[in-house]
């Protein structure tokens, strides 16, 4: 069940709620009420506030990119 729990999580929209910087190793975000270590996917900085879209899930990191309105 917590499996499942986790693979939800995929294609979520969510906000930053602490800028990403893959290099600093910072960032967080906020995906329904749940707030999650994440790392840009595409190692490009994410500033706080920016919505973004759940990709993958390693472990306890979210990896997200930018969420671009289609």
């Amino acid at each position: 069940p917590r499996k499942a729990a986790v693979d939800r999580l995929l294609d979520q929209k969510g906000v930053v709620i602490e800028t990403i910087n893959n290099a600093k190793g910072t960032g967080k975000v906020k995906v329904d009420r749940d707030i999650w270590l994440a790392d840009s996917i595409d190692d490009q900085i994410i500033e706080k506030d920016s919505l973004i879209k759940v990709i993958e899930i390693q472990g306890t990191h979210l990896m997200v990119e930018k969420f671009k309105e289609e």
